[in-house]
């Protein structure tokens, strides 16, 4: 279950902001919108593009995989880590991505293509997150 990824579907604002203020009501989900079997290993990480159409997927496998939400469908994948992805992140205004590995780099990729851009290469041992920083 750990190579899966879940998309849920959660109530409405209003209905949360409601169960706020009325004291003791519970809200609940029954199920995810969507299940895939995301990676061969465990998924390290995901995030949401800023404009809420892909997610991003990064796995143990290696790869960082392209999806389109909410439906879950894979649109692509980027190739080229030799160690498991421990963070990926959507720029804020590029239609670009970047990934920390195992391997010791982070690497931007072309959303478009899902092909690498620039690989970062320097540190010393695995690196655990990336960001973009706004401007």
């Amino acid at each position: 279950a750990r190579r899966t990824m879940k998309i849920w579907e959660l109530p409405r604002r209003e209905e949360m902001q409601q169960c706020v203020d009325e004291e003791g009501t519970e809200l609940s989900v029954e199920k995810s919108s969507a299940t895939v079997l995301a990676h061969s290993k465990e998924v390290n990480d995901v995030s949401v593009s800023p404009n809420n159409k892909l997610i991003a997927s990064g796995g143990h496998d290696k790869l960082v995989r392209i999806w389109r939400f909410p439906q879950g469908d894979m649109l692509g994948e980027c190739v080229g880590h030799r160690r498991g992805i421990w963070c990926v992140a959507f720029s804020p205004v590029d239609q670009v991505m970047a990934s920390a590995s195992g391997d010791h780099e982070v690497r931007l990729w072309n959303i478009k293509d899902y092909t690498a851009i620039r690989s970062f290469q320097g540190h010393t041992s695995a690196v655990l997150r990336v960001c973009f920083l706004a401007n």
